[in-house]
C-alpha cells in the first residue's frame, strides 16, 4: 500500500545560474538543475533514492522531531 508524503521543496536561485533544490524536512538532501522544473526532476529522484536507503536501513520513516513552516520576511533596509 502507498501513502501520499508532502514535502517542503526550497529552490534557491545560484548566481552563476540554474537551482540549487533543498528538502525542508530530509536535510542533506540537495539536488541542482538549470531551471527550476529541472531542479524540481532532479531532486524528486534525489529524494526517492533517499528514501530507498532508509527503508534498506529499517530507518523510514525517520524520526521526526519537528514540523516545518516556511514563510516570506520583508525588510527595510538602509540603501
Amino acid at each position: 500500500m502507498k501513502k501520499a508524503v508532502n514535502f517542503t521543496l526550497i529552490f534557491q536561485s545560484e548566481p552563476e545560474g540554474g537551482y540549487t533544490a533543498t528538502v525542508a524536512n530530509l536535510p542533506g538532501v540537495v539536488s541542482f538543475g538549470d531551471t527550476i522544473e529541472a531542479a524540481e526532476k532532479n531532486i524528486r529522484e534525489a529524494i526517492g533514492l533517499h528514501i530507498e536507503n532508509l527503508q534498506a536501513h529499517n530507518a523510514w520513516p525517520p524520526e521526526i522531531g519537528h514540523r516545518v513552516f516556511t514563510g516570506t520576511l520583508t525588510l527595510e533596509l538602509a540603501e
